[in-house]
């Protein structure tokens, strides 16, 4: 699989990875800024596919960044309204997203 943009409808911006250096940094839109913009490049990996008995149960996905592949989005395993996405090393459980259902 290769690594896309992930482009906001209502802005036409791309998800950007403020930086590839430091743990914590935020995520945000940006303009996008084409291939050789690695902060901005992105891979969907699947990481569990639901069991015969979760059936309707979405798919966990992870997004990893290209910049630097150790790193993924995260919202820091929280639940509430209003929490920031930050892009962190992955630790084996941040990262991971349910798309679907």
């Amino acid at each position: 699989t290769s690594h896309v943009e992930i482009i906001s409808v209502h802005s036409g911006k791309c998800v950007d990875a403020d930086t590839a250096s430091a743990n914590m940094e935020r995520v945000q839109q940006w303009t996008c800024l084409g291939a050789a913009q690695t902060n901005q490049l992105w891979k969907l990996e699947l990481i569990q596919v639901p069991k015969t008995f979760d059936i309707g149960y979405p798919p966990l996905y992870r997004l990893r960044s290209k910049a630097d592949s150790t790193k993924c989005i995260t919202d820091g395993n929280r639940t509430l309204n209003g929490t920031k996405v930050t892009w962190v090393r992955n630790d084996g459980r941040s990262g991971t997203a349910r798309i679907g259902g």
